[in-house]
């Protein structure tokens, strides 16, 4: 029963769940509140540079997905909808640069980046990909 409950938890987020609005995130990573959480994780803004390589016919128009780890955990599966430097992404040749907010992983360990062969094209040649953690 629900009232036998001694720990009480909040999760405020205050943003839009939304393709088309604010920042295009369907999924939002929130951090406990609450009169047993001592000290919550603080919410860090991953900055995510992904380059696709120069080879012939390597963009993709399939959706990347994308998983950060790190030492306390992961982000789960982020689709990489909005780039910050491209409205065309992941063209021959170009870097895209896309924000991952979560509470802090602490450091990263590894990632895990791949599509869901949607579309003509889906084949892609991934250059490399660079993480920078900044404040929220």
């Amino acid at each position: 029963r629900s009232s036998d409950l001694r720990e009480r938890f909040v999760f405020r987020c205050g943003r839009w769940l939304d393709a088309k609005k604010e920042d295009g995130q369907v999924v939002r990573e929130v951090a406990a509140e609450g009169d047993l959480v001592v000290s919550p994780l603080p919410i860090v803004v991953y900055r995510v540079f992904v380059s696709t390589g120069t080879k012939r016919a390597s963009g993709t128009d399939a959706n990347v997905l994308l998983v950060l780890f790190g030492e306390r955990g992961d982000t789960g599966t982020r689709q990489l909808r909005l780039s910050k430097t491209n409205t065309n992404k992941f063209e021959k040749g170009q870097c895209d640069e896309f924000d991952v907010e979560a509470v802090s992983l602490g450091d990263i360990e590894k990632i895990r980046i791949g599509h869901d062969g949607t579309g003509p094209g889906a084949d892609w040649f991934l250059d490399k990909v660079v993480v920078r953690a900044s404040d929220g």
